[in-house]
């Protein structure tokens, strides 16, 4: 049910982009991204809709992926919240894009695990080497979900000194730094 709005909204977004039109509600493209990923990642969805935003660079750019302040006015952030958002929506989209290559590999895996016939008694040589092709690349995928972690502590370390000391964050930026914030690297537990 959620493919057939996907391609409805990028047949709209694409036209809108062709005929010269300036999206004034980019955050809106940006949110339906979010849930393409989510989607994704819950199995209920493809993943085409961020593919394609993604090779056609269409994705809003890290200052338009939240609703101005006021109709009429660019201002996206309130005061104070300048120093935390332009990192913190960076790591978000490297995070997003990891979140987008873990769910088409999850699809992936699915499909082939769908293809593969039962196999027992004699015939364990294919499923064996199925299993460790299919090992192998989890290893790997999780082998750059680790090395990407490690990458962000060094190249975004005001984020992680921010999970730290939550309670001094303006509150858009809270709920921000809890919607990027991975489990495993966060050492406190945040509010949901």
């Amino acid at each position: 049910m959620w493919q057939p709005h996907c391609n409805a909204l990028l047949r709209i977004i694409t036209l809108r982009r062709q005929t010269g039109i300036m999206e004034h509600h980019n955050w809106i493209i940006f949110s339906i991204y979010l849930m393409d990923i989510y989607a994704l990642l819950s199995a209920t969805g493809s993943g085409s809709f961020s593919e394609i935003l993604l090779q056609q660079n269409m994705i809003p750019g890290p200052e338009q992926i939240f609703p101005p302040i006021q109709p009429g006015f660019p201002q996206y952030f309130y005061p104070g919240e300048e120093s935390h958002f332009p990192q913190l929506i960076l790591l978000n989209q490297e995070m997003l894009l990891l979140a987008l290559r873990i769910g088409k590999m999850a699809q992936e895996l699915r499909a082939e695990a769908a293809r593969m016939p039962f196999v027992g008694g004699d015939q364990d040589v294919p499923d064996a080497v199925y299993q460790m092709n299919r090992g192998t690349r989890i290893q790997e995928l999780h082998q750059v979900i680790n090395n990407s972690r490690t990458d962000w502590k060094s190249r975004y370390p005001a984020y992680f000194s921010w999970l730290s000391r939550p309670d001094t964050m303006p509150t858009r930026v809270f709920r921000a730094v809890e919607h990027v914030s991975c489990p495993t690297s966060c050492p406190v537990s945040l509010k949901y």
